[in-house]
């Protein structure tokens, strides 16, 4: 009863469940500056093995429909669990219409996989399964590496990354792209393992007579999160040197024979290429930068150690790696009730464990942070291993409910300046269908409005301050191209727009200053004020400090210096006597010139060449 009752429970919410899958899937593609979506989860079941075939592990207990995965109890038929994903890729038998090879997998995944890289979205392949279901293969192909259809998702992907970069490469140079030209792009390659807890750097060549390091520490920064400090990134220039680092990397990789895997992974592999793509703006001249890292990770297999018949240093490695996947299940446990509950980042849901294991600190943005993902849940088809597939298939189900916040890794400054130039395109578009409409009016109008428009009251055209050029338009045609377009307000509407423009024309511009243009800009302001002190004979601290003409004028004029209570606030400002007479006193005060009792004072201060502001000066 309880088999029926899990049954039923699991088929209800696989329905559940495939109106989300379906829209994960439908915005994996999107190239927005930021994005929430849930994990894609893909399912993928793999041919029966030799090794299972030898030891009688029965017929295959799992089946696919579409994107259902479907596994029955063995002998059990009653038994069935339903499972309902992004995609559900049936690779058991090459017979069968709906078998999905390796690059059948590959565009099913890569192509949205692509595109997010080039939007500048990070990006993360995860595969996911029990020992030797088939992850390794999924992930770099079969061990025939010069085989092309032998190959998997990592050495297609970036065989098509650099494809694609060759023709974008040979199309920025043929012509400017809509939002700047990208001039260079850059991609870095590095690849690491991690075994037994301790990272090791599998591109760093061993010194001679000494050994690579081989516990890399792991770091977390504020703005890049947690990284591997001191491991090796190599420039690539082509799919032919990737292919190559790959191999030496996977050369360096710890693998082991086991009875159910003759090659079985002992290590967590990532390997990782950071995307680099520099934009120039044709408008500004600005360079800017969008950065994706690419982090392909192949997981180590859960095991069970009376399947593999493991001893000694094989049986250590099986319960390490156990112990790192069973701390992935807490990661994947959490984040999926956080969101279940709508906690989100920092909302009081569940803590997240990501510290207690290095494989989940370093893949804290692939789960629940930022990066758009795709969880590959490689599964085995043999009746006994049916309790391994069925935990996978319970994990990949969980998995699907988590959210990842992924945003565009770019300058802000860029990404601002690229929606002000929108702004603008917009703005010019409306002001172009007043002119037009205005235009329009103004013919009509001239034939039946003749003799109003001769008279001397006719009021003249309005010049409103466009945005590169002035836009003269009557204000009877206005209103009339006002109201054609649906603007009300006539000649408001269109110096409205106008302002709007050079509005966000200056904003544009001082977003696109660089460091030297601030600095020159300051120094012309310094300047500008310095004249305009000057004007009314005062000067500052500041500008008598940076003129070294300053301190002998100011000994040689008379001058009146400003006090304060505040010590610090005196002789914060100089005024320089002018040549003849400086009168001193509030604008409310009666002019000395206008009082006739002081002509004679005034003759004689004028005569003598001492003034009542000489004397205070002294």
């Amino acid at each position: 009863s309880s088999s029926s009752s899990s049954s039923s429970s699991s088929s209800s919410s696989s329905s559940s469940s495939s109106s989300s899958s379906s829209s994960s899937s439908s915005s994996s593609s999107s190239s927005s500056s930021s994005s929430t979506q849930s994990i894609v989860v893909a399912a993928r079941c793999r041919p029966t093995t030799r090794q299972e075939r030898e030891r009688g592990a029965g017929a295959a207990c799992v089946r696919m429909e579409g994107n259902e995965t479907i596994i029955t109890a063995p002998g059990k038929p009653d038994t069935v669990h339903r499972f309902s994903f992004d995609h559900s890729l049936w690779s058991h038998d090459p017979a069968d219409g709906h078998f999905v090879g390796q690059a059948e997998l590959f565009a099913r995944l890569g192509p949205s996989l692509l595109e997010n890289v080039f939007a500048g979205f990070n990006v993360t392949v995860l595969a996911y399964g029990q020992t030797g279901a088939g992850k390794s293969y999924s992930m770099l192909g079969g061990a025939d590496r010069e085989c092309a259809e032998e190959r998997g998702l990592i050495p297609r992907l970036a065989s098509a990354l650099f494809e694609r970069v060759g023709d974008a490469a040979a199309a920025a140079a043929a012509a400017e792209e809509e939002h700047g030209e990208v001039i260079a792009y850059t991609v870095e390659a590095s690849m690491y393992e991690i075994y037994q807890e301790k990272v090791r750097d599998l591109l760093r060549p061993a010194e001679r007579g000494k050994a690579p390091p081989a516990n890399l520490r792991v770091r977390e920064h504020p703005a890049f999160g947690p990284y591997v400090d001191g491991l090796t990134k190599m420039v690539v220039d082509s799919f032919e040197a990737v292919d190559r680092l790959l191999t030496e990397g996977e050369g360096e990789r710890a693998v082991a024979a086991t009875k159910m895997n003759e090659r079985s992974s002992r290590s967590h592999s990532v390997f990782q290429l950071r995307f680099t793509q520099t934009h120039r703006d044709a408008e500004t001249g600005l360079s800017g930068e969008k950065v994706s890292v690419v982090s392909l990770v192949d997981l180590a297999g859960s095991e069970r150690s009376s399947k593999t018949g493991a001893t000694g240093a094989r049986l250590k490695e099986g319960a390490s790696i156990n112990q790192s996947l069973t701390a992935l299940a807490k990661v994947i446990n959490a984040l999926s009730e956080r969101d279940r509950k709508g906690g989100g980042k920092g909302g009081g849901g569940p803590h997240v464990p990501y510290r207690d294991s290095k494989i989940t600190w370093l893949l804290r943005d692939s789960l629940g942070g930022n990066s758009k993902t795709v969880a590959l849940f490689v599964l085995s088809p043999a009746a006994d291993n049916y309790a391994e597939t069925l935990s996978t298939l319970r994990y990949a189900e969980r998995t699907k409910g988590i959210q990842n916040a992924a945003r565009v890794n770019e300058d802000p400054n860029v990404a601002l300046i690229r929606a002000l130039k929108q702004e603008l395109s917009d703005l010019r578009q409306q002001l172009a269908q007043l002119r037009s409409g205005a235009a329009g009016a103004a013919a009509d109008g001239t034939s039946s409005s003749s003799s109003s428009s001769s008279s001397s009251d006719v009021a003249a055209p309005v010049a409103v301050e466009g945005v590169g050029a002035s836009v003269a338009v009557a204000p009877v045609a206005m209103a009339s191209a006002a109201a054609s377009v649906g603007v009300s307000g006539g000649v408001g509407a269109v110096a409205s727009l106008a302002d709007k423009m050079a509005a966000s024309e200056r904003l544009m511009a001082e977003l696109s200053l660089n460091r030297e243009e601030k600095l020159l800009r300051t120094r012309e302001i310094e300047e500008q004020r310095r004249q305009v002190l000057e004007v009314v004979a005062m000067t500052s601290p500041l500008s008598r400090l940076a003129s070294s003409t300053a301190v002998p004028h100011c000994s040689t004029t008379p001058h009146l210096v400003s006090l304060n209570e505040n010590p610090l606030a005196s002789d914060s400002l100089v005024y320089f006597l002018q040549e003849g007479i400086t009168t001193i006193g509030t604008s409310s005060a009666p002019s000395p010139a206008s009082s006739s009792d002081n002509d004679d004072a005034h003759d004689s201060d004028d005569n003598g060449g001492g003034g009542e502001g000489e004397g205070e000066g002294e």
